[in-house]
């Protein structure tokens, strides 16, 4: 074989490299029009491991000895951060289990909420269903797809916006949308036909939870990092943040019932301790009674002591339930707000270091130490 040979070879055959060199750069040029984009949007959470929900008592000591560290708060996190109750009430909240698609040129290319001049809100799910669906000036009309025990099944439909349509498949509206923004419909070129998909939520949340990474950035920071991969680049953002407000909203929830639960804990104990000093500052006067020493003077001294003493207790815890009844009257009071505890004159040790946590993780918690995705 000699250089000559070879140049003959594809010299002699340049018709069909051409016609290979054309396919190629043809198939990869609608392999690329067919294929749907995908985006990826992230933000980054601080977890402060000291104000942590986590338990407090995990603590591993580094092989060094000079130090010790939390090490399984910020994975404890992640993992709540991943957990499907989670996800599946950010897909409740931005009613993510009603998907968008719109016709293009080669495919369907999946539209986000606000870029829809009407929504479907489902009032009741009975089952799964696609539909096809037009928008007209006063009425949306379209073909209801569904399927039970694998037979497929059809329903056409015409409603005016905001009226209740009844189906095989449930309860759900048309409405216009509130939220319509017209930057986002720039791929749909203002076509008012769509296709929808709607599923339960609970699936949904599923499926969103396959494309959404939790991972700390390393094993010596207390910061992670919070992905989503989308075809719609607002709704992936839309989505991270979302999920980042709602595991907020829960870590402070959960302060609150601690906060709750501790607060009748102390009442219910004042109230026995109280019971407690009335039977036996009884007992002690049926004692003397029968004893008949209430005229000794010595008696009576230490009787008066004794009265000035149980006196001075019952005053300060007169006082103290009454400070705690301010306080759970101000914990009432902001129900379904984030406030700080009171803590002003309560001498109960392990009640002081639970308001105190409590309040620190709202202080860590309203502190811009959160980046969100754009």
């Amino acid at each position: 074989i000699s250089l000559r040979s070879i140049w003959k070879f594809f010299t002699g055959n340049w018709f069909w490299f051409l016609i290979s060199v054309i396919l190629c750069l043809g198939l990869g040029f609608l392999y690329c029009k067919v294929s749907p984009k995908v985006y990826s949007s992230s933000a980054t959470i601080y977890i402060d491991e000291n104000a942590s929900r986590s338990v407090k008592s995990d603590v591993t000591t580094m092989t060094n000895m000079r130090m010790m560290r939390q090490t399984s708060v910020v994975d404890n996190e992640a993992t709540i951060l991943r957990s499907k109750t989670l996800m599946e009430k950010v897909v409740r909240n931005l009613n993510l289990n009603v998907v968008y698609k719109a016709q293009a040129k080669l495919r369907k290319v999946e539209v986000y909420a606000p870029a829809v001049p009407a929504n479907v809100v489902v009032d009741s799910l009975m089952r799964g269903f696609s539909m096809e669906m037009k928008l007209a000036e006063n009425k949306a009309s379209g073909v209801i797809k569904y399927s039970i025990s694998g037979v497929e099944h059809e329903q056409k439909f015409s409603t005016d916006y905001d009226a209740p349509v009844y189906s095989e498949v449930g309860i759900f509206r048309i409405v216009k949308n509130e939220r319509f923004v017209e930057n986002y419909a720039k791929a749909i070129k203002k076509n008012n036909e769509f296709f929808v998909s709607v599923t339960s939520p609970d699936r949904y949340a599923r499926a969103l939870s396959a494309n959404l990474s939790v991972a700390p950035t390393s094993k010596t920071t207390s910061i992670i990092s919070v992905g989503m991969k989308s075809a719609v680049p607002q709704k992936s953002a839309d989505i991270v943040n979302e999920l980042i407000y709602v595991y907020n909203e829960d870590a402070k929830e959960g302060e609150r019932a601690v906060a709750r639960a501790t607060m009748e804990f102390v009442d219910e104990r004042l109230a026995i301790v109280g019971s407690d000093l009335e039977e036996v500052d009884q007992n002690v006067e049926n004692y003397r009674k029968k004893a008949n020493t209430v005229n000794s003077q010595s008696e009576a001294n230490i009787y008066v002591q004794a009265a000035a003493r149980l006196e001075q207790e019952a005053v300060e815890l007169e006082t103290q339930i009454r400070i705690l009844k301010d306080v759970k009257a101000s914990i009432e009071s902001v129900a379904g707000q984030v406030e700080l505890v009171p803590n002003l004159g309560i001498e109960d040790a392990s009640l002081n270091v639970n308001i105190t946590n409590y309040n620190l993780s709202l202080i860590h918690i309203s502190e811009p130490t959160r980046r969100y995705a754009i």
